[in-house]
């Protein structure tokens, strides 16, 4: 259960957890992007915090928003460690990105093979479908499915890998590459050349590929960046860092693709 708290409350439960962290102002700050003194005021009551920062700084803490927020909230039982459901699912999740480049090579043709028809489906595009398919996976399975790395940088949320292996696909005829009509790379295509080897997918996977692109079937690169801007791993995530998998708990409707009670109730 929990109930309205005031600013002063709040900041006070902010700071001991911070400290019990042993996580200094400053890199508390960094983590919902504003500066130490703003971390100051809030800690000292004297600022409320958004809905976002909340989540972002629960999840600095290792812990829930309703934990923070909780009538029940307990210095010795809800501080001394992180919570039993938090601890259980970082033991059994890697988040860090661990690159599957066969995984990732089978999900490409699959995706360009069932999204053929997409005379959208430019590069730039390729990259944004392979964002949510990657984050809404780890969301629903809570496990990594090509394992890629995304950065948030100014084109929007698209694998580090994608150039080299798609260079690497074509050059070994597994795709073939129609050069678009501007002078970079932003309108090339890509066909598959051979059928995707479905042994080396589960059906979990296919549906989530199949679920994206039906999804964003008429989308453009330009608007599914816009949109993809606006989901929570990419404004957590500091400009030029790695987008943690982990945020993806943290997101709400539309984004979700998981409904948790709090959301169910709301519905």
């Amino acid at each position: 259960m929990k109930s309205e708290l005031s600013p002063k409350i709040l900041g006070e439960r902010i700071a001991l957890v911070r400290k019990q962290k042993s996580l200094s102002q400053e890199e508390l700050a960094k983590v919902i992007q504003v500066s130490r003194p703003v971390i100051t005021q809030i800690e000292g009551g004297k600022r409320q915090l958004t809905a976002l920062e909340l989540k972002k700084l629960a999840f600095a803490l290792e812990l829930s928003s309703d934990d923070l927020l909780s009538d029940d909230f307990s210095e010795q039982s809800r501080l001394a460690e992180p919570p039993l459901e938090y601890v259980s699912r970082k033991a059994e999740r890697i988040s860090s990105p661990q690159f599957n480049h066969h995984k990732c090579q089978q999900i490409l043709l699959y995706l360009l093979k069932a999204g053929s028809g997409n005379p959208h489906l430019v590069k730039p595009l390729i990259g944004l479908l392979l964002y949510f398919i990657d984050f809404n996976y780890y969301e629903l399975y809570e496990e990594q499915l090509t394992g890629s790395t995304y950065r948030k940088l100014s084109h929007g949320p698209t694998p580090e890998e994608l150039p080299a292996l798609l260079q690497q696909m074509t050059s070994s005829k597994l795709l073939y590459k129609a050069k678009g009509k501007d002078s970079l790379d932003h309108l090339d295509r890509y066909f598959p050349l051979e059928n995707p080897d479905l042994t080396q997918l589960r059906a979990s996977e296919t549906h989530m590929i199949e679920q994206v692109l039906e999804q964003f079937s008429s989308t453009t690169p330009e608007i599914l960046r816009t949109y993809a801007q606006k989901d929570l791993p990419w404004i957590a995530t500091p400009f030029g860092e790695v987008i943690n998998y982990e945020l993806t708990f943290y997101r709400e409707i539309p984004y979700s693709v998981r409904l948790y009670s709090s959301e169910l109730s709301a519905l």
